[in-house]
C-alpha cells in the first residue's frame, strides 16, 4: 500500500465544475438558492448539533496520520496532492463491516472512511473513494449532507419525551 505510481496529471486549481454532472450542479444552484439557508446553518451551528454529531464519529473512530495507519495515510496524501486540495482535510476510519465512505462538517469538513472499505478494495480503489469524497468537499456537498443530518438528528431528539 506504499509504492503509488507518480502523479501523471496533477489537477491544479479543478474546479468542480469539471467532473460534476449537470444535473447535480442544477440541484446544488437550487439549494444555494434557498432564502435564509445561510441563516439555518448558522444556527444549527450556534446550537452545537453538528459539534455533538462530531464528537459521536471521533470517538467511534481512528484519525489517520503519519503515526496511525501510515500507508492509509500516505494514500490519502497522495489524492489530495493530486487533486490539488486548498487544504489537509481529517481522515478518520470508522470499525463498520460495512462498505461506505462519507464526509461531514460544515466549516472543517472530515472525510470517514468505514473499514469495510478496506477489505474489499485494492489500492487503486481505495484512493478513488477517498478521491471521490474530497470532491465532495471541494463541492460544497458536505455543507449541504451536514446541514441534512443535523436537522434529521433534531427532529428525531425532538420526539424524545421531555423535548
Amino acid at each position: 500500500m506504499t509504492d503509488f505510481t507518480p502523479i501523471r496529471h496533477k489537477l491544479v486549481g479543478i474546479s468542480p465544475k469539471a467532473y460534476e454532472h449537470p444535473t447535480d450542479r442544477a440541484m446544488t444552484a437550487a439549494l444555494d438558492a434557498i432564502p435564509m439557508l445561510d441563516r439555518v446553518i448558522r444556527s444549527l451551528a450556534e446550537m452545537r448539533v453538528e459539534r455533538a454529531y462530531r464528537q459521536f464519529l471521533l470517538a467511534n473512530s481512528v484519525r489517520i496520520g503519519p503515526n496511525q495507519l501510515p500507508a492509509l495515510w500516505a494514500s490519502y496524501q497522495h489524492v489530495l496532492e493530486t487533486l490539488d486540495m486548498p487544504a489537509e482535510y481529517e481522515l478518520y476510519l470508522m470499525q463498520t463491516p460495512v462498505a461506505n465512505a462519507f464526509t461531514f462538517g460544515t466549516k472543517e469538513p472530515i472525510v470517514v472512511l468505514h473499514s469495510g472499505l478496506l477489505d474489499i478494495l485494492d489500492e487503486p480503489e481505495l484512493q478513488a473513494v477517498m478521491a471521490h469524497e474530497v470532491a465532495h468537499i471541494l463541492s460544497g456537498h458536505s455543507l449541504y449532507r451536514t446541514v441534512l443530518i443535523l436537522l434529521i438528528l433534531l427532529g428525531q431528539a425532538t420526539q424524545l419525551p421531555g423535548f
